[in-house]
């Protein structure tokens, strides 16, 4: 059972106490019309009681892992689907649940509000035998997770008389996830690493040899196996080969929660502010092909310890670092600052330019930055000014530049 059911019938303890002082009655009177009205007053309380318990049996609430991605002000259709396994109707069905205020129900009546949760209701119909899907619209509100919880569904008899009340035991497996906003980054054009590499760049040292872009006249101190024959043969000089210029680019994300407590509402803005920021490179890093990780020190389960992406690239790589960003919560079980980035040097095996946010610049800190610095990291932060983010180069903080 999915389910756990409990069946109130309106006034039953006084019909049945008029039931029995009735029967009571009859043994001193023995008249036939008490018998009659006592079987009524039975009967109104017995078969509301057997139909329910038939019903409660036999509603299936299916549980796919279904997931809906949006943005900010994006909209979406989901759907629950409810089955009536019993020949019996369901004549008066009532469905509620309870979800976080990131998303917005359109088409639902909102049954109350706290400050993080709402809590929205529908009704509902089914036949005997019957399997219906309820599609209700959603619209993203805010940077989070909404998730069902609470589920509850109440049915009443024809009359009226009994209500059934079910309350959903399983973790409901459906989801609404709201992409956080993106936030544009300045400067983003001093996050390069000179270093051989795939990332196309219009000066560099650097040449991928399988991306052959034409050829030029030859120049004294050019190597022979660079000579373009077939170029050379159809003009009658000597003809070099150019290749693409290209350097070394992955980005990584180093994103730290911190465990003060004081000034709340404050903290929260920042992290809102470099989640917003992170969610912007990501778009960016996809769009020119750069490959990138998020490290965060957020406590999870397993064997990675901490939240994390690890390296990729590609629209793959994007949906899933805006999932991660969304399932971000301030107040998340975090790890201390120090454990973070020991995690992050031991998985630091090929120095990429790093953009720490939100991490502190103290004696333990400033130890590991200078020691990836030494293996040839590139380290920067994000400063906010009001509406506008800066990329700041180096570990200390510096004037932003546009």
């Amino acid at each position: 059972m999915n389910w756990h059911w409990r069946i109130d019938v309106l006034y039953a303890m006084e019909l049945l106490f008029a039931a029995a002082i009735l029967f009571l009655i009859l043994l001193y009177t023995q008249m036939p019309m008490l018998v009659l009205l006592t079987f009524l007053i039975l009967l109104v309380i017995a078969i509301p009681y057997w139909y329910l318990k038939r019903v409660s049996n036999s509603i299936h609430l299916a549980n796919p892992e279904q997931q809906l991605k949006l943005f900010t002000n994006g909209d979406d259709t989901m759907y629950f689907t409810l089955e009536n396994s019993s020949r019996l109707p369901v004549f008066s069905g009532k469905m509620e649940f309870s979800v976080e205020n990131c998303v917005t129900f359109e088409n639902l009546k909102q049954e109350g509000e706290t400050k993080k949760i709402k809590q929205y209701s529908f009704r509902f119909n089914l036949s005997g035998k019957e399997k219906a899907q309820f599609p209700v619209d959603v619209s993203g509100l805010k940077r989070g997770v909404g998730r069902m919880n609470a589920i509850n569904i109440t049915i009443r008899d024809l009359l009226g008389v009994g209500t059934l009340h079910l309350k959903y035991d399983p973790f409901f497996r459906s989801e609404v996830i709201v992409f956080p906003e993106l936030r544009t980054v300045g400067g983003l054009y001093q996050l390069k690493k000179f270093e051989q590499g795939a990332q196309p760049m219009q000066f560099s040292l650097f040449e991928d040899l399988t991306a052959s872009i034409g050829s030029r006249d030859y120049a004294p101190g050019d190597p022979f196996n660079r000579i373009h024959w077939k170029a050379s043969a159809k003009s009658t000089q000597l003809q070099t080969k150019q290749f693409e210029k290209t350097t070394g680019m992955e980005w990584m994300f180093v994103l730290h929660l911190s465990r003060d407590r004081m000034d709340l509402s404050n903290r929260s803005e920042d992290l809102e502010k470099n989640i917003n920021s992170i969610a912007y490179m990501c778009k960016y890093a996809t769009t020119h092909g750069i490959p990138y990780s998020i490290y965060t020190n957020i406590k999870v389960r397993g064997k990675d310890f901490i939240m994390q992406l690890k390296s990729g690239e590609g629209r793959d790589q994007l949906s899933k670092s805006l999932e991660l960003l969304a399932r971000i919560k301030f107040n998340s079980i975090t790890v201390s600052q120090e454990m973070l980035l020991a995690y992050v040097d031991r998985v630091l095996f090929r120095p990429p330019v790093i953009i720490l946010c939100n991490c502190g610049y103290q004696k333990e800190e400033v130890r590991y930055y200078q020691k990836w610095e030494k293996k040839g990291a590139a380290l920067f932060g994000i400063e906010h000014k009001g509406e506008a983010s800066y990329i700041v180069s180096g570990t200390r903080k510096r004037k932003g530049i546009s």
